[in-house]
């Protein structure tokens, strides 16, 4: 487990999987592109220039009066395509615990993007920090005070999920821009305070 410190702030790799994959995977990804970037060598691109060393990792950034949790990783017990249909059965967790975390204790989790690599231990409600961010909305007047906040973040991560899935099975697929747009537009609507 990598942590470094930066100020007042320790951050903290949880590594869920290393994944290989052959360099013709990613469009772009040729011997010369790659050589350009020399930093990549040894650790992401093997010296035959054949295998990228993906690694599917969350960071846990904890800063005085925060603990942020960023990208969340593939998650275990659903089926993924890329993982042949079996479910993960990764340490994760116990990694999380190994470094002094609760699932419950985290204040907040920073998707950097939608990708489900980045996103699948928070759509199971693993992660509870959502919780404890609604009720702090509600008590600084931001979020209406009637709302259940454990209803309203495993509705807004079902209708989140549900749009998506809805979205991207389309045959006129909206782009990323529009459909990032349309996801903050319907959480801003939900959890806009009672006038």
């Amino acid at each position: 487990m990598l942590s470094w410190q930066v100020g007042r702030v320790k951050i903290t790799r949880i590594v869920e999987m290393d994944l290989p994959i052959p360099a013709s995977f990613m469009a772009g990804a040729t011997p010369e592109a790659l050589r350009r970037l020399p930093w990549l060598y040894p650790h992401f691109v093997s010296a035959d220039d054949s295998t990228l060393n993906l690694s599917v990792h969350a960071l846990l950034v904890e800063a005085p009066g925060l603990r942020l949790v960023v990208d969340t990783c593939v998650g275990n017990d659903r089926p993924r395509e890329f993982t042949g249909g079996e479910a993960l059965s990764t340490p994760f967790l116990a990694q999380l615990s190994e470094a002094g975390w609760s699932r419950d204790g985290v204040d907040a989790v920073v998707c950097t993007h939608l990708d489900v690599d980045h996103i699948g231990w928070n759509t199971n409600q693993t992660l509870t920090g959502g919780e404890a961010m609604i009720r702090a909305a509600q008590h600084d007047g931001i979020v209406r005070p009637d709302l259940d906040p454990a209803l309203t973040i495993a509705l807004m991560s079902g209708g989140i999920r549900q749009a998506m899935l809805g979205a991207l099975t389309r045959e006129d697929r909206p782009t990323p821009d529009a459909l990032t747009e349309a996801i903050w537009s319907f959480m801003a609507a939900a959890l806009r305070p009672a006038s």
